[in-house]
């Protein structure tokens, strides 16, 4: 029985009892080229092949800074553009394609349940795009993350529908507010900003420049001024709290103290 290898979404119950079925043959191949837009062979490329992880497992990798775990397998492509893999073992895996000054690309989740020829991986040149996040007041906005997805389908369009897609784009800037994403040449960009204490921005088709994370709007909170022994302080209406204010700690949320 032939089971598709490509497949994008949730793998259904039936395929979960498949693959958990004995009698597959290990290891498995998996093969294909990498070329670059128009057809020639890229050579030096490097081919990885590593575990699909579910959701929860991807969300922890991208607080490290990684988008997929470490590679079962990893090989570089010949003068002939061509790679191998070896899967330890049937299931759903994670093929992805990567050169220097390219666009890296990805095959996930990709079913092997025997060997497999992958269609060929386009891999497009990187025409790079840099900006600068800052708070409102000009001041770099360092550790703000950044999240990309393509806007343009057609930059991608030797690939469409083999299975093939740019690999996650995103990244955290650096001490001066400095973002750099890879990105196709004519591909244009959207994008989601977000950073602690500021408020998420989303903004469709970037080009290179200056983002500005806004301050999120204040919500008012209904809180109790009370003594340090708890008694309730009558008539503190007003209470102000000011920025960098400090507090010694209170015996319940929601609660100011006074001395």
């Amino acid at each position: 029985m032939r089971v598709p290898q490509l497949l994008s979404g949730t793998m259904p119950f039936a395929l979960a009892m498949v693959l958990a079925a004995p009698g597959w043959a290990a290891p498995l191949s998996v093969t294909g080229s990498v070329v670059r837009p128009g057809g020639s062979p890229l050579a030096g490329a490097r081919v990885s092949l590593a575990p699909h992880p579910g959701s929860h497992a991807w969300g922890a990798l991208v607080l490290q800074g990684r988008s997929s775990p470490e590679p079962a397998a990893t090989v570089t492509t010949g003068a002939d553009g061509r790679f191998r893999l070896e899967a330890p073992e049937a299931g759903l895996w994670t093929v992805i394609a990567e050169a220097q000054g390219r666009v890296a690309v990805q095959v996930t989740p990709l079913v092997v349940v025997e060997s497999r020829e992958l269609p060929p991986a386009v891999l497009p040149e990187d025409a790079g795009l840099r900006l600068r996040v800052t708070t409102p007041d000009g001041r770099p906005a360092a550790a703000a993350w950044v999240w990309a997805t393509g806007e343009a389908p057609a930059v991608w369009k030797e690939t469409a529908g083999w299975g093939w897609a740019a690999q996650a784009r995103f990244a955290r800037s650096g001490a001066d507010g400095a973002i750099r994403l890879p990105r196709a040449p004519g591909e244009r960009l959207a994008m989601r900003f977000f950073s602690a204490g500021l408020e998420l921005l989303r903004r469709p088709g970037l080009d290179d420049g200056t983002i500005v994370l806004p301050v999120p709007a204040a919500v008012p909170r209904m809180i109790e001024v009370r003594e340090r022994d708890g008694r309730p302080v009558a008539g503190a209406n007003g209470v102000r709290i000011v920025p960098d204010a400090s507090f010694e700690e209170c015996p319940a949320p929601d609660v100011v103290c006074v001395t």
